[in-house]
């Protein structure tokens, strides 16, 4: 069986490359932000708040928005239920400008 592979036009090569050395910048690192419910909610217990959706979103809140993170992160796995479609307040506004 034989397999068509198509590659990416040069352009998009080249936005690919950038994007993937801003990745791997010098003093930069990748955030994994990606926690269970369970994990955000022993966070939370450790520093005595309820584990509520709002309270996770506004730790989210809270976290994306220090400056030591935007200095040292160059991306942020998140989970799609993290950012609900219906509001896009869980990701601030300064992580979609720097395209974090």
């Amino acid at each position: 069986m034989s397999t068509y592979f198509q590659y990416p036009t040069p352009e998009l090569q080249e936005e690919l490359k950038k994007i993937a050395q801003a990745i791997v910048a010098p003093g930069k690192g990748i955030l994994a932000a990606d926690e269970s419910t369970g994990t955000m909610g022993k966070r939370l217990q450790d520093i005595g708040v309820e584990n509520t959706e709002e309270n996770r979103r506004k730790y989210r809140q809270l976290l994306f928005s220090t400056d030591p993170l935007l200095a040292s992160v160059s991306l942020a796995l998140k989970r799609e239920k993290q950012t609900p479609s219906r509001s896009c307040s869980a990701v601030p506004a300064n992580i979609r400008r720097t395209r974090i």
